[in-house]
C-alpha cells in the first residue's frame, strides 16, 4: 500500500525509513498542477472527446482556473460519496452496501471513478467494492500517520487537496490501464 501512495504521490507521499510505513509531508495542490496536466485529467474525466489538435484550441480559450474548478467538483463528488458509503458500510462490510444500491447507483458510481463499465453488473459491483476496500486502506493509513488530517463526511470544503488529487489520479491510472488492454487485446 505504501508504494502504490508513492507511485501516485511522489511529491505528497515520503517513504520514512520503515517501509511498512510512510510520512506525508506537504502536498501539492490543484494549482501546482501544469496546465497540460489539468487538461489531460479534464479529457480522462471525459469531458472533451475532442481531436489532440481542437482539444488544445479549445482549453486555450477556457481559463485554467475554471477547468481546475471543475476537476475539484468532479473530485469532491467522489470523496464525498465514498466517505458516504464508507459509513454506512460499517465496519470492513463493503460488500453488502455495494449490494444494496441499484444497478443505476452502481453504474453512476462506476461512470464517476472511471471503473470499468460492462453489461455484467456483478462486475462492476465487484470493482466498486475493491474501491471502497482501497479507499478504506487509505484513511486508514492517513489516520494512523497524522491526525492533522480528518476524513471528509459531507462539506466539500473541508476535504484535503490530497484526496482531491487521488481520486483523479486513480481515475488516470484506470483510464491508462484500460487503454493498455485495449492495446494488448488486438
Amino acid at each position: 500500500m505504501a508504494l502504490f501512495l508513492q507511485f501516485l504521490f511522489y511529491p505528497i507521499v515520503n517513504p520514512s525509513h520503515d517501509s511498512s510505513s510512510i510520512t506525508i509531508s506537504a502536498p501539492i495542490n490543484m494549482e501546482s498542477l501544469s496546465t497540460q496536466r489539468i487538461h489531460t485529467l479534464f479529457q480522462i474525466c471525459g469531458f472533451s472527446k475532442l481531436p489532440p489538435i481542437l482539444a488544445d484550441f479549445f482549453y486555450g480559450l477556457v481559463p485554467l482556473g475554471i477547468l481546475r474548478s471543475i476537476l475539484r467538483n468532479i473530485a469532491s463528488s467522489i470523496v464525498l460519496d465514498d466517505a458516504c458509503l464508507l459509513r454506512e458500510s460499517g465496519d470492513n462490510n463493503d460488500a453488502l452496501v455495494v449490494t444494496n444500491l441499484t444497478e443505476a447507483e452502481v453504474l453512476e458510481a462506476c461512470i464517476l471513478r472511471g471503473l470499468p463499465i460492462t453489461s455484467n453488473t456483478l462486475q462492476m459491483r465487484k470493482c466498486l467494492c475493491d474501491h471502497l476496500i482501497l479507499m478504506r486502506s487509505v484513511r486508514q493509513l492517513v489516520q494512523r500517520q497524522t491526525s492533522e488530517i480528518s476524513w471528509p463526511s459531507h462539506n466539500s470544503d473541508h476535504i484535503p487537496d490530497f484526496l482531491i488529487l487521488l481520486s483523479l489520479q486513480l481515475t488516470a491510472v484506470r483510464y491508462g490501464l484500460i487503454l493498455q488492454a485495449k492495446d494488448l487485446s488486438f
